[in-house]
Protein backbone atom coordinates (compact mmCIF):
# COMPACT_ATOMS: atom_id res chain seq x y z
CA UNK A 1 0.00 0.00 0.00
CA UNK A 2 1.17 3.33 -1.08
CA UNK A 3 0.68 6.39 0.60
CA UNK A 4 -0.52 9.13 -0.75
CA UNK A 5 -1.38 13.08 -0.26
CA UNK A 6 -3.44 14.91 -2.74
CA UNK A 7 -2.76 18.77 -2.22
CA UNK A 8 -5.16 21.33 -3.33
CA UNK A 9 -6.39 24.68 -3.22
CA UNK A 10 -9.96 25.34 -5.02
CA UNK A 11 -11.53 28.60 -4.31
CA UNK A 12 -14.44 27.42 -6.92
CA UNK A 13 -14.71 23.79 -5.82
CA UNK A 14 -13.40 22.28 -9.26
CA UNK A 15 -9.92 21.39 -8.10
CA UNK A 16 -11.13 20.42 -5.53
CA UNK A 17 -13.69 18.20 -7.22
CA UNK A 18 -11.23 16.69 -9.68
CA UNK A 19 -8.98 15.82 -6.46
CA UNK A 20 -12.08 13.93 -4.91
CA UNK A 21 -12.18 12.22 -8.18
CA UNK A 22 -8.22 10.93 -8.02
CA UNK A 23 -9.20 10.23 -4.07
CA UNK A 24 -11.82 8.25 -4.81
CA UNK A 25 -9.69 6.09 -7.73
CA UNK A 26 -7.11 5.37 -5.82
CA UNK A 27 -8.60 4.08 -2.88
CA UNK A 28 -10.36 2.18 -4.31
CA UNK A 29 -7.15 0.24 -6.05
CA UNK A 30 -6.22 -0.05 -2.00
CA UNK A 31 -3.60 3.44 -1.77
CA UNK A 32 -4.31 5.12 1.45
CA UNK A 33 -5.00 8.59 0.44
CA UNK A 34 -5.79 12.16 1.65
CA UNK A 35 -7.17 15.14 0.55
CA UNK A 36 -5.12 17.99 2.23
CA UNK A 37 -6.98 20.97 1.21
CA UNK A 38 -5.49 24.60 1.60
CA UNK A 39 -8.64 26.76 0.60
CA UNK A 40 -9.64 28.68 3.54
CA UNK A 41 -6.23 29.09 4.94
CA UNK A 42 -4.93 32.42 5.58
CA UNK A 43 -1.33 33.45 3.57
CA UNK A 44 0.53 32.86 6.63
CA UNK A 45 -0.77 29.19 7.29
CA UNK A 46 -0.33 28.28 4.00
CA UNK A 47 2.89 30.21 4.27
CA UNK A 48 4.35 28.01 7.25
CA UNK A 49 2.67 24.75 6.18
CA UNK A 50 4.18 21.69 8.20
CA UNK A 51 5.48 19.59 5.41
CA UNK A 52 6.06 17.05 8.02
CA UNK A 53 2.85 15.72 7.16
CA UNK A 54 3.68 14.88 3.79
CA UNK A 55 7.53 13.78 4.26
CA UNK A 56 6.75 9.83 4.40
CA UNK A 57 4.51 9.78 1.49
CA UNK A 58 5.20 7.39 -1.55
CA UNK A 59 3.49 10.37 -3.38
CA UNK A 60 2.19 14.04 -3.56
CA UNK A 61 -0.82 14.95 -6.06
CA UNK A 62 -0.76 18.69 -6.41
CA UNK A 63 -4.00 20.35 -7.58
CA UNK A 64 -4.26 24.12 -8.79
CA UNK A 65 -7.07 25.71 -11.53
CA UNK A 66 -5.86 28.29 -13.43
CA UNK A 67 -5.19 32.17 -13.06
CA UNK A 68 -3.94 34.65 -15.16
CA UNK A 69 -2.79 31.49 -17.28
CA UNK A 70 -0.64 30.34 -14.29
CA UNK A 71 -0.51 28.37 -11.05
CA UNK A 72 -2.67 30.20 -8.33
CA UNK A 73 -0.47 32.11 -5.79
CA UNK A 74 -1.19 29.65 -2.95
CA UNK A 75 0.01 26.67 -4.68
CA UNK A 76 2.96 28.32 -6.24
CA UNK A 77 4.12 29.15 -2.64
CA UNK A 78 3.18 26.01 -1.24
CA UNK A 79 5.59 24.10 -4.27
CA UNK A 80 8.26 26.62 -3.57
CA UNK A 81 8.32 26.13 -0.10
CA UNK A 82 8.87 22.56 -0.20
CA UNK A 83 12.03 21.16 1.29
CA UNK A 84 14.14 19.76 -1.74
CA UNK A 85 14.46 16.13 -1.96
CA UNK A 86 14.63 13.74 -4.65
CA UNK A 87 12.84 10.97 -3.09
CA UNK A 88 9.96 12.64 -3.75
CA UNK A 89 7.27 11.86 -6.61
CA UNK A 90 4.46 14.17 -7.70
CA UNK A 91 1.81 14.14 -9.95
CA UNK A 92 0.48 17.15 -10.93
CA UNK A 93 -3.32 18.39 -12.14
CA UNK A 94 -4.87 21.62 -13.02
CA UNK A 95 -8.69 22.75 -13.94
CA UNK A 96 -9.20 25.09 -16.28
CA UNK A 97 -12.22 26.97 -18.32
CA UNK A 98 -10.63 28.29 -21.15
CA UNK A 99 -7.05 28.18 -21.62
CA UNK A 100 -3.95 26.11 -19.41
CA UNK A 101 -1.72 28.55 -20.30
CA UNK A 102 1.79 27.89 -18.38
CA UNK A 103 0.29 26.17 -15.71
CA UNK A 104 1.38 22.87 -15.91
CA UNK A 105 4.93 23.79 -17.30
CA UNK A 106 5.43 26.17 -14.72
CA UNK A 107 4.47 23.98 -12.06
CA UNK A 108 6.93 21.29 -13.47
CA UNK A 109 9.50 23.77 -13.93
CA UNK A 110 9.10 25.19 -10.25
CA UNK A 111 9.16 21.21 -9.05
CA UNK A 112 11.92 19.89 -11.03
CA UNK A 113 13.80 22.87 -9.43
CA UNK A 114 13.36 21.23 -5.71
CA UNK A 115 14.78 18.10 -7.38
CA UNK A 116 11.61 16.38 -7.20
CA UNK A 117 10.71 13.70 -10.10
CA UNK A 118 7.17 14.01 -11.73
CA UNK A 119 5.34 11.47 -12.78
CA UNK A 120 2.23 12.80 -14.61
CA UNK A 121 0.44 15.61 -15.45
CA UNK A 122 -3.33 16.14 -16.21
CA UNK A 123 -5.61 19.27 -17.28
CA UNK A 124 -9.17 18.78 -17.07
CA UNK A 125 -11.65 21.19 -18.44
CA UNK A 126 -14.31 22.23 -15.72
CA UNK A 127 -16.88 25.14 -15.43
CA UNK A 128 -15.14 28.67 -15.53
CA UNK A 129 -14.86 30.11 -12.11
CA UNK A 130 -15.23 34.03 -13.59
CA UNK A 131 -16.56 35.15 -16.58
CA UNK A 132 -19.46 33.84 -17.91
CA UNK A 133 -23.20 33.53 -17.02
CA UNK A 134 -24.34 30.48 -16.22
CA UNK A 135 -26.34 29.05 -19.37
CA UNK A 136 -23.37 30.73 -21.66
CA UNK A 137 -20.70 28.98 -20.12
CA UNK A 138 -19.10 25.95 -22.97
CA UNK A 139 -17.48 24.78 -19.78
CA UNK A 140 -20.98 24.45 -17.52
CA UNK A 141 -21.03 20.93 -16.89
CA UNK A 142 -17.55 19.83 -16.68
CA UNK A 143 -16.04 17.95 -15.88
CA UNK A 144 -18.32 15.32 -17.47
CA UNK A 145 -18.44 11.58 -17.43
CA UNK A 146 -15.41 11.69 -20.00
CA UNK A 147 -13.18 13.59 -18.11
CA UNK A 148 -14.32 11.82 -15.01
CA UNK A 149 -13.37 8.37 -16.77
CA UNK A 150 -9.38 10.26 -18.08
CA UNK A 151 -9.43 11.20 -14.26
CA UNK A 152 -9.65 7.64 -13.32
CA UNK A 153 -7.12 6.58 -15.73
CA UNK A 154 -4.94 9.06 -14.66
CA UNK A 155 -5.41 7.96 -11.39
CA UNK A 156 -4.20 4.17 -12.28
CA UNK A 157 -1.32 5.64 -14.68
CA UNK A 158 0.58 6.90 -11.57
CA UNK A 159 0.10 4.30 -9.32
CA UNK A 160 1.52 1.87 -11.99
CA UNK A 161 4.64 4.36 -12.34
CA UNK A 162 4.66 4.83 -8.83
CA UNK A 163 5.12 0.98 -8.52
CA UNK A 164 6.95 0.10 -12.07
CA UNK A 165 8.97 3.24 -12.74
CA UNK A 166 9.83 5.57 -10.02
CA UNK A 167 12.31 7.28 -11.21
CA UNK A 168 10.45 8.67 -14.61
CA UNK A 169 10.26 12.32 -14.94
CA UNK A 170 7.88 13.60 -17.14
CA UNK A 171 9.11 15.78 -20.20
CA UNK A 172 9.07 19.86 -20.04
CA UNK A 173 8.79 19.65 -23.41
CA UNK A 174 5.27 17.64 -23.17
CA UNK A 175 3.96 20.58 -21.84
CA UNK A 176 4.82 23.14 -24.44
CA UNK A 177 1.93 22.73 -26.58
CA UNK A 178 0.54 25.80 -27.17
CA UNK A 179 0.46 27.35 -30.49
CA UNK A 180 2.66 30.40 -31.21
CA UNK A 181 -0.04 32.86 -30.72
CA UNK A 182 -0.99 31.92 -27.33
CA UNK A 183 2.62 31.63 -27.16
CA UNK A 184 3.54 35.55 -27.75
CA UNK A 185 0.22 36.91 -26.08
CA UNK A 186 1.48 35.00 -22.74
CA UNK A 187 5.17 36.11 -23.36
CA UNK A 188 4.27 39.68 -24.22
CA UNK A 189 0.79 40.46 -22.10
CA UNK A 190 0.07 37.48 -19.59
CA UNK A 191 3.37 36.50 -18.10
CA UNK A 192 4.07 40.39 -17.23
CA UNK A 193 0.94 41.99 -16.56
CA UNK A 194 -1.22 38.65 -16.10
CA UNK A 195 -2.56 39.63 -12.17
CA UNK A 196 -2.30 43.07 -13.01
CA UNK A 197 -4.75 42.72 -15.69
CA UNK A 198 -7.52 41.53 -13.57
CA UNK A 199 -10.17 43.65 -12.36
CA UNK A 200 -10.61 45.45 -8.84
CA UNK A 201 -13.08 44.48 -6.30
CA UNK A 202 -14.50 47.35 -4.57
CA UNK A 203 -17.05 47.48 -1.70
CA UNK A 204 -20.35 49.94 -1.59
CA UNK A 205 -20.63 50.47 2.03
CA UNK A 206 -24.55 51.75 0.99
CA UNK A 207 -25.95 48.50 -0.47
CA UNK A 208 -23.97 46.27 1.93
CA UNK A 209 -25.60 44.82 4.85
CA UNK A 210 -23.22 43.50 6.83
CA UNK A 211 -24.12 39.74 6.53
CA UNK A 212 -20.92 37.96 5.78
CA UNK A 213 -20.98 36.34 3.07
CA UNK A 214 -18.22 38.07 1.62
CA UNK A 215 -16.17 36.95 4.49
CA UNK A 216 -17.09 33.08 4.37
CA UNK A 217 -16.46 33.22 0.47
CA UNK A 218 -12.76 34.32 0.50
CA UNK A 219 -10.62 31.50 0.03
CA UNK A 220 -7.42 33.57 1.53
CA UNK A 221 -9.52 34.64 4.74
CA UNK A 222 -8.57 38.66 3.87
CA UNK A 223 -11.99 40.36 3.86
CA UNK A 224 -13.45 41.96 7.23
CA UNK A 225 -16.02 43.83 8.86
CA UNK A 226 -14.76 47.51 9.58
CA UNK A 227 -17.47 47.79 10.41
CA UNK A 228 -18.14 47.21 6.47
CA UNK A 229 -15.90 44.58 4.43
CA UNK A 230 -12.58 45.50 3.46
CA UNK A 231 -9.80 43.78 2.27
CA UNK A 232 -6.73 43.16 4.71
CA UNK A 233 -4.35 41.35 2.39
CA UNK A 234 -3.36 40.22 -1.11
CA UNK A 235 -6.33 39.24 -3.26
CA UNK A 236 -6.19 36.03 -5.28
CA UNK A 237 -8.86 37.84 -7.71
CA UNK A 238 -10.98 34.71 -7.54
CA UNK A 239 -14.61 36.71 -7.18
CA UNK A 240 -15.90 34.42 -4.80
CA UNK A 241 -17.22 37.75 -2.81
CA UNK A 242 -18.52 39.13 -5.37
CA UNK A 243 -20.82 36.64 -6.83
CA UNK A 244 -22.01 35.41 -3.47
CA UNK A 245 -22.79 38.75 -2.57
CA UNK A 246 -26.83 38.82 -2.33
CA UNK A 247 -26.84 42.54 -2.54
CA UNK A 248 -24.39 43.16 -5.21
CA UNK A 249 -22.43 45.68 -2.68
CA UNK A 250 -19.11 43.83 -3.81
CA UNK A 251 -18.46 44.94 -7.67
CA UNK A 252 -15.88 45.62 -10.08
CA UNK A 253 -15.51 48.60 -12.30
CA UNK A 254 -13.77 47.12 -15.59
CA UNK A 255 -15.11 43.44 -14.80
CA UNK A 256 -17.79 43.84 -18.20
CA UNK A 257 -14.40 44.73 -20.19
CA UNK A 258 -12.78 41.59 -19.02
CA UNK A 259 -15.19 39.73 -19.98
CA UNK A 260 -15.76 40.93 -23.38
CA UNK A 261 -11.99 40.33 -24.22
CA UNK A 262 -12.37 36.59 -22.70
CA UNK A 263 -15.85 35.78 -24.76
CA UNK A 264 -13.85 36.98 -27.94
CA UNK A 265 -10.67 34.67 -26.98
CA UNK A 266 -12.93 31.91 -26.44
CA UNK A 267 -14.43 31.99 -30.17
CA UNK A 268 -10.92 32.02 -31.74
CA UNK A 269 -8.96 29.54 -29.46
CA UNK A 270 -9.61 26.11 -27.54
CA UNK A 271 -7.82 23.56 -26.46
CA UNK A 272 -7.99 20.13 -28.09
CA UNK A 273 -8.17 17.61 -26.21
CA UNK A 274 -9.47 19.49 -23.68
CA UNK A 275 -8.87 17.23 -20.34
CA UNK A 276 -5.34 15.16 -21.39
CA UNK A 277 -3.20 13.19 -19.57
CA UNK A 278 0.85 14.31 -19.62
CA UNK A 279 2.97 10.78 -19.11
Amino acid sequence: MKHISIMVFSPFGNTLKVGKYIQKALTESNQHCEIINLTGKSWNQISSFDYSMIEKNDLIVIGTPVYAWKIIEPIKIFIENLPSNENYRIAFFTTYGLITGYTLFQGVNLLEKKGYKVLSCLKVAARHSMIFNEEEDPYNYRPNQQDIEIIQIFSELITKTLNSFPNRTLSLEKLDYHSWKVKYLYKFLIKRFGMALLPKIYFNSKKCIQCGKCIEACPIQIIKLDPYPKKFGKCIKCYNCMWTCPQKAVYSRTFKLFEFFHRILGKYYHEIPETKIYQ
